[in-house]
């Protein structure tokens, strides 16, 4: 939609519709270096060119199914239209639910997290974690489960990326496959039955 021309009209209310107007003009959104403005009947679209006029980042998403648990990221069978099956591919679990998000700044209080009952030498991996607030007086730690928790068997929806997402797997080789968290797994209290 294309704004109004200036409010000829020199009243009061006139004035401040115009002063409202201009306002409103300085904050839409102009084409600049790395993206287009595609504006429609239908809304504004937001068209970000690729860096460099390089191809930018290709995705491709995919259905999984998780074979083995690991600190920030899971083995998963792929899906090849029909059944599920070898080959194995590594996914970066989202950042947030990472074994190695250790901290956390909220609301200007330090929050760090531990996860207490991982065992790496066995390869075992609890969803599992304790949120600490530190430097602010009065609040215990505070047990955490993953809502949703992440199981052998699960499926994921994932994206391939062209770029690495942030993890290793385990023969420290970057992976390009990250769990679009679809279901939209989080960070819960625990609750305690008495």
């Amino acid at each position: 939609m294309d704004a109004p021309g200036p409010i000829p009209n020199t009243s009061r209310a006139a004035q401040w519709l115009d002063r409202l107007r201009r306002f409103c003009l300085s904050l839409r959104i102009l084409p600049g270096v790395g993206y287009r403005i595609n504006r429609t009947t239908n809304g504004t679209i937001l068209l970000l060119d690729a860096i460099g006029g390089g191809p930018g980042i290709a995705v491709a998403i995919d259905m999984v199914r998780i074979t083995a648990l690991f600190s920030d990221y899971v083995t998963a069978d792929t899906f090849n239209g029909v059944d599920f099956g070898p080959p194995s591919v590594s996914v970066a679990k989202p950042p947030e639910l990472r074994h190695t998000f250790l901290s956390e700044m909220v609301d200007g209080v330090t929050i760090t997290y531990t996860f207490p009952l991982d065992d790496p030498k066995n390869n075992v991996w609890q969803d599992i974690r304790m949120a600490n607030a530190t430097g602010y007086g009065g609040i215990q730690p505070e047990k955490q489960v993953l809502v949703r928790r992440l199981t052998v068997g699960n499926l994921l929806y994932v994206a391939t990326v062209n770029k690495n997402v942030g993890v290793l797997d385990g023969l420290g080789k970057p992976i390009t496959r990250i769990d679009l968290n679809v279901t939209g797994r989080y960070w819960a209290r625990a609750y305690n039955q008495q």
